[in-house]
């Protein structure tokens, strides 16, 4: 990834894939298919890998940056290469002449797309198109070149994990596997895209022929080797499809045990902040941030100043905890004496005090800790939502 391209493809969401990805993605391409299409191909890191192991194949390429083109060409990398907007009726037009094509693969830019009406309805034929998030380039790339693909074709690319961990894109789970067999989900480091911290997935398909009933989802190293796999059933990938989701579902299961109660059960009261460390900090008032919180335990905070009316405070009593951030979504505390606001990024639980402790020990023990991993969302910052808090199971 880190070459003299990296800057110019990071500002057009697209970054470039390490060779030990790309083989690991060609790895997961049955044998036997004669052509192969590329949208957005970079410097050729994907199509590469294939060749070298598939060297008969038919390759159709498209690159938007000249640069890129030029070295794709340089290397003979493809039998059709086409220079320009993969989005475009022109390009579209002449890869129709080529299809379909028996692979394709891709690492599409994490970028905004058009909003075209035929993109939109791309997309929703496929159960990629979500109203809030728009027409994203990675979704357009992967329903475009599915549009593409021979019936008994083969396709891997690498994407974004809300697609297979989101609520919102559980339609596309859906469409994958009502259109696909052979499913696979290999979650990456989420540092294979060096400082981006982007949490990704290669996904893997074929055609309907041999069709498996289950889902095979996996965690890779930055060695593009498959550390452990659990396979998971139709409706369970339709919920989710993300190996951690999984794999700390079956570790929870075997620690609630009898733990029956859950914050919801409690009457449990669960508020986000409702200012940012910027608004709160500008005014030169002291406040409470996921920072205040401790990394390890259960912290003890002691102001000695009475509410902000114009915010929500936490006081005497109450329980915070993060609601996002990757590096401190495990943090909690509560508030011995006084009463400070606290931001957008922090809940503040409120509960009868002949649960406090049981909650609090929940939160710091192993079942919150695993409870908080399995719930948390997003390809970069991680978060959890106040539904996810109220459903924490509560040792009591």
């Amino acid at each position: 990834m880190r070459n003299r391209y990296s800057s110019a493809k990071q500002e057009l969401g697209q970054f470039l894939t390490p060779a030990p990805i790309a083989n690991l993605l060609a790895s997961l391409l049955p044998p036997g298919g004669e052509s192969i299409l590329e949208l957005g191909a970079g410097a050729g890191a994907l199509l590469e890998a294939v060749s070298s192991r598939m060297p008969h194949l038919d390759v159709t390429a498209v690159e938007k940056d000249v640069a890129l083109k030029r070295e794709l060409r340089a290397r003979g990398l493809a039998s059709l290469l086409i220079g320009g907007d993969a989005t475009s009726p022109k390009t579209i037009r002449r890869l129709a002449e080529r299809a379909p094509f028996d692979y394709i693969v891709g690492n599409p830019p994490y970028a905004m797309g058009v909003s075209r009406k035929a993109s939109i309805k791309l997309l929703e034929q496929y159960g990629l198109y979500n109203a809030q998030r728009g027409v994203r380039l990675d979704t357009y790339f992967l329903a475009q070149s599915i549009s593409m693909m021979a019936t008994t074709g083969a396709g891997a690319f690498i994407l974004p994990m809300p697609l297979f961990s989101d609520g919102s894109y559980a339609t596309f789970r859906q469409a994958l596997l009502q259109r696909f067999s052979n499913i696979t989900i290999v979650e990456l480091p989420i540092d294979t895209f060096g400082n981006a911290e982007v949490s990704t997935a290669i996904c893997s398909f074929s055609g309907l022929e041999g069709r498996r009933k289950r889902v095979k989802v996996a965690r890779a190293n930055s060695q593009g080797q498959i550390e452990d796999s659990i396979e998971i059933a139709m409706r369970q990938a339709v919920e989710r499809m993300d190996f951690s989701f999984h794999k700390e579902r079956l570790h929870l299961d075997a620690l609630i045990g009898d733990a029956t109660h859950n914050l919801r059960g409690l009457g449990a009261q669960v508020v986000r902040g409702s200012a940012t460390s910027s608004e709160l900090k500008e005014i030169g008032i002291q406040y409470l941030h996921t920072s205040d919180l401790p990394t390890s335990g259960i912290g003890e905070l002691v102001y000695n100043r009475s509410a902000e009316n114009r915010y929500q405070n936490a006081g005497e009593g109450d329980i915070v905890v993060p609601r996002v951030g990757t590096r401190c979504l495990f943090r909690q505390a509560v508030v011995l004496k006084g009463e400070v606001p606290f931001t957008e990024s922090v809940f503040r639980i409120r509960v009868d005090p002949k649960v406090r402790d049981a909650v609090l020990n929940s939160l710091a023990g192993p079942i919150g800790q695993s409870w908080r991993r399995l719930h948390a969302r997003g390809a970069c910052a991680k978060h959890i939502t106040a539904t996810d808090l109220f459903d924490l199971p509560i040792s009591i």
